[in-house]
């Protein structure tokens, strides 16, 4: 899942011209929605590795 939002993400910063896909954007949300709870948890235990990388 996050590898489709940076993908959009990356669409959306660099193709000033370039026509939304807005069902695709859609698509995304609903996606995101059902999954944000693991999508939070998993970027909470980045940062918790994040940290200990820094604090070694």
């Amino acid at each position: 899942m996050l590898n489709e939002l940076r993908k959009f993400r990356h669409i959306f910063r660099h193709a000033y011209d370039y026509e939304l896909r807005f069902k695709r954007m859609d698509e995304l949300w609903k996606e995101y929605q059902q999954n944000k709870d693991y999508f939070i948890k998993d970027m909470d235990k980045i940062k918790e590795v994040l940290k200990e990388m820094t604090s070694i």
